[in-house]
This record gives C-alpha cells, structure tokens and sequence, in this order.
C-alpha cells in the first residue's frame, strides 16, 4: 500500500509539473511566462539613451516595463512610445498613499495621515524621510489619488496601472528593513 500511496503522488507531482509547464506555452508552443522590472524615469534623459535602455531590456529577456514617472502622464506618454517601439510592453507605476513632494497634496495639510499621538505625515514623517502618507478616510485625498491614476489610465498604449503604497503607513516595518534604515522596533 505504502509503494502505491508512493507512486500515485509521484504520478500527480510529475502531472502538476506538467499542466504548470504547459500553462506557460501558448498553441505555437511559445513560452508565455513574462519578465518584467520596474524603473524610475529621469525627464532629462535623452531618447535615444531610453532607446539604448529599452533595447537591452529586451536583449535581457525583459518583456514589459512598469514605469514610475512621479505621476506624470506626459513623460509615460513620451517614454511608452518609446517602449513599445522598442518592443516593450509597458505599465504606469504609482505610489498610491505615500506621497512624498506631492506638490498638489503638500498644499493640502489636512489630507494626511495622522498617528494615534497626534502627529500628521505631513509634518512628521514616521520611520524614513521618503514617509508621507495621505489618509484613505479622507475623501478629498481618495479623490486627489483617483485622478492621478486616472491620469495615467488615459496615456495610450499602456496595459495597466500598477498601485503600490495602497495603505496605512506601517505600524512595524518588516524585520529586513530595520538594519536598513537604522530602527529598532521592540514595542
């Protein structure tokens, strides 16, 4: 019995190999699994070095971008067609509720997260200088964030909108990220 209960799950582990192998490769028995990696864009580079960027993405084996332009529709929309030309696919990337040098947001105190002591992200940024939570409970920064996305939503040619930051700032950082930024959290 022990020999059979052996090789039946044998059987099923080969089987799930299998269907998950033949998951990745489309009728012309291409792969279909996707390489992607994530970048900040620079206003200032050139064209043709993003050319030059793109093209060896592509020669990597990288298939699509995600693309974090500081939710700016304009240079998504410059460097998309510069992507797709190249052959890339390509997805916006947005830092949802922390905002940090939102221009709109910073003018707009009362829009930020506020911790249980009483202190708002807009003044006192909480573990790292790059925390600058907006607060999902008000509507006026729900809104704020809704058309930035929306923004990048309409840039054609892009496949999605990738969210990021799509919560409250952390009450503990994961353990990884404590030597990082110098923090100890015992409480």
């Amino acid at each position: 019995m022990k020999k059979i209960t052996i090789l039946f799950v044998s059987f099923v582990i080969i089987l799930s190999c299998m269907n998950q192998e033949n998951n990745n490769v489309n009728e012309n028995n291409e792969s279909t699994f996707k390489f992607s990696t994530w970048i900040t864009a620079n206003v200032d580079k050139s064209d043709e070095d993003y050319k030059k960027e793109f093209r060896s993405y592509l020669g990597a084996g990288i298939d699509e971008i995600l693309i974090n332009t500081l939710t700016d529709p304009k240079l998504l929309e410059r460097l998309t067609i510069l992507a797709k030309n190249e052959g890339l696919k390509v997805h916006a990337w947005i830092m949802a509720m922390n905002r940090p040098d939102d221009t709109i947001a910073l003018k707009n105190p009362e829009w930020y997260a506020v911790s249980k002591e009483g202190k708002s992200c807009f003044d006192t940024r909480p573990y790292v200088d790059y925390y600058q939570w907006l607060c999902p409970n008000r509507e006026e920064s729900r809104n704020h964030i809704l058309g930035l996305v929306e923004g990048l939503s309409k840039v054609e040619g892009i496949e999605s909108v990738h969210l990021d930051y799509i919560r409250y700032s952390d009450v503990y950082l994961p353990i990884g990220l404590l030597p990082k930024y110098n923090l100890v959290q015992e409480t």
